[in-house]
């Protein structure tokens, strides 16, 4: 995606991937109050799904996600910095950081990883 914009004619291909992948239905949608999103409020509807919204002027409402932008992008630069690699490398350390952080174990979903959730895959130790 190149724009914000292209929300709204990005968003049924996601969401046709997404459900054939998953053999799932998308329930809700949660965004803020960007025109992108608010133009999408007849497909949503149309197809079932709920659109959540934050309020207005309370960034804190973002708080999850931005810990967890933080953290990606906190693993990213140690990788970086340890391996004393220039930014240019930013894309494959970022890579790197979703794909480890995605196989770690959390207590929220019961000491699984969120791959593991996700594709119901067991993850194999060495």
């Amino acid at each position: 995606m190149s724009a914000k914009s292209q929300v709204s004619s990005i968003f049924p291909q996601f969401k046709m991937l997404v459900e054939k992948r998953f053999q799932s239905t998308i329930k809700a949608l949660y965004s803020d109050n960007g025109d992108k999103f608010l133009k999408l409020k007849p497909y949503l509807s149309n197809h079932g799904i709920s659109h959540y919204t934050t309020a207005p002027h309370t960034p804190q409402q973002n708080g999850v996600i931005e810990r967890r932008h933080r953290h990606f992008v906190e693993t990213s630069l140690t990788f970086l910095h340890d391996a004393s690699l220039p930014l240019s490398y930013w894309p494959h350390a970022f890579q790197t950081a979703a794909y480890l952080i995605n196989r770690q174990p959390t207590p929220l979903l019961q000491n699984k990883s969120p791959f593991e959730v996700l594709f119901n895959n067991q993850i194999i130790s060495i």
